[in-house]
């Protein structure tokens, strides 16, 4: 029988999420911070790409109540 490759393998949400992260977590900050800059400059080509692009860079997701709760929560735990 055919082995699957490990993406199409049967695993737990958590698994997945680490296998994921596994290559950002080796990379050094200087690295992660190119990463991320690079991803950012994509996001903005996307944004402007858009017919609409004022409408694109204006929209914002809005949080629950209970997100900006939880998000409070942490930052307080966080700063201690």
């Amino acid at each position: 029988m055919t082995k699957l490759p490990k993406s199409l393998q049967a695993r737990s949400d958590r698994e997945a999420i680490w296998e994921d992260l596994a290559p950002y977590l080796k990379m050094s900050i200087e690295e992660r911070s190119r990463a991320m800059s690079e991803l950012c400059e994509w996001a903005r080509q996307a944004l402007d790409a858009n017919p609409d692009a004022k409408r694109a860079w204006a929209w914002e997701d809005k949080r629950s109540a209970e997100s900006m709760t939880l998000w409070k929560k942490l930052v307080a735990q966080a700063r201690r």
